[in-house]
């Protein structure tokens, strides 16, 4: 039976393996020590499977990924976002979705939102209004932890256009 090829790795995957080398060589952590700090948290990587995350061979899944943020003393954002680039340079999440630094920095951490096709790209989070699916009738937004669907239906209630109600002048309808 002929071997599956191996896919290659995707931007962020190739962003992740970079940032893994910079930030252990910038800490002078060997292979040896990230390894053993893996094995202390319950995620073993022998040294072996490190050096091929770092060329590019072997791929980290999320419990990986985790992990390593977490023995390199780092919050995952700094992993998947390279260190160096400024808010306003580009950042390619896919192939074929591509957004800046910062708000890629804001989307990984759970703070907002990518713009998309599905928002308005000149809306700051590129938030759609909730469908009848998504929001109940306690307007909570269900696909999402409480505290953001109530920051989130904050922002959308503050940014709707609200004109103050004018008196009747006529009188009528007053009691």
């Amino acid at each position: 039976m002929a071997e599956k090829p191996k896919s290659s790795l995707g931007p962020a995957g190739e962003t992740l393996r970079q940032n893994i080398k910079r930030i252990r060589e910038g800490q002078r952590i060997t292979y040896v020590e990230l390894s053993e700090r893996l094995d202390s948290v319950g995620r073993p990587i022998p040294v072996l499977g490190l050096r091929r995350i770092e060329r590019g061979e072997r791929r980290v899944d999320v419990d990986d990924l985790l992990a390593l943020a977490y023995a390199l003393g780092v919050p995952p954002v700094d992993l998947l976002v390279p260190g160096d680039l400024t808010s306003s340079e580009p950042y390619s999440i896919t192939p074929e979705v591509h957004t800046q630094a910062g708000p890629a920095r804001a989307w990984i951490r759970g703070d907002a939102y990518v713009p998309d096709h599905l928002g308005d790209p000149g809306d700051p989070f590129g938030i759609p209004v909730p469908t009848a699916w998504e929001a109940d009738p306690n307007m909570t937004v269900r696909w999402m932890p409480r505290g953001r669907s109530d920051q989130l239906l904050q922002w959308m209630i503050s940014s709707i256009p609200m004109e103050p109600i004018k008196p009747d002048e006529s009188g009528e309808g007053q009691s």
